[in-house]
């Protein structure tokens, strides 16, 4: 996850510096194939840290979630498809394509993809707090008390 953001990171900023057309808009392919990579993995951490607590307390949602994360990879990976492809039709000026309806597509994608991650954050906090809620009648007061704690900090 680090790596792909900091790989991200350099791509971008050659692609600011770069002064060949052709050569920017592969470094911004580059960049933008490691920023999907990079939000993915955050996608999959939070799957990854959020699934015990899923399976404590809804266990029966878990495929559901499988489909979300299968359905957002796709997103993920069109996006990347539609991005590239505007970005050479805007820097090569013989290409056909429709600027204006590739712009448009790649923000409602973005959109998209923006909502269904907080959608999915906000999901994995709300379970989190309710299993806290369902175990603080435990006698097991110490954790519960550890585990507020955390995520107060974290939250």
């Amino acid at each position: 996850m680090i790596l792909s953001n900091c790989a991200g990171m350099i791509f971008q900023y050659i692609y600011a510096f770069c002064l060949d057309p052709t050569l920017s808009v592969i470094y911004l392919c580059i960049a933008s194939v490691f920023s999907t990579i990079f939000q993915y993995s955050i996608v999959l951490y939070a799957w990854n840290r959020g699934l015990p607590v899923i399976q404590v307390t809804i266990s029966w949602i878990s495929p559901y979630l499988v489909a979300f994360l299968v359905f957002y990879g796709i997103l993920q990976v069109s996006q990347f498809v539609v991005f590239t492809l505007d970005n050479i039709a805007y820097s090569i000026s013989n290409v056909n394509l429709p600027l204006d309806l590739l712009d448009q597509i790649v923000r409602i994608q973005t959109i998209a993809i923006e909502v269904s991650i907080a959608s999915f954050d906000a999901f994995i906090t709300a379970v989190y707090i309710y299993y806290l809620w369902s175990i603080r009648n435990m006698n097991n007061e110490l954790n519960v008390r550890k585990l507020v704690i955390i995520s107060c900090l974290v939250i």
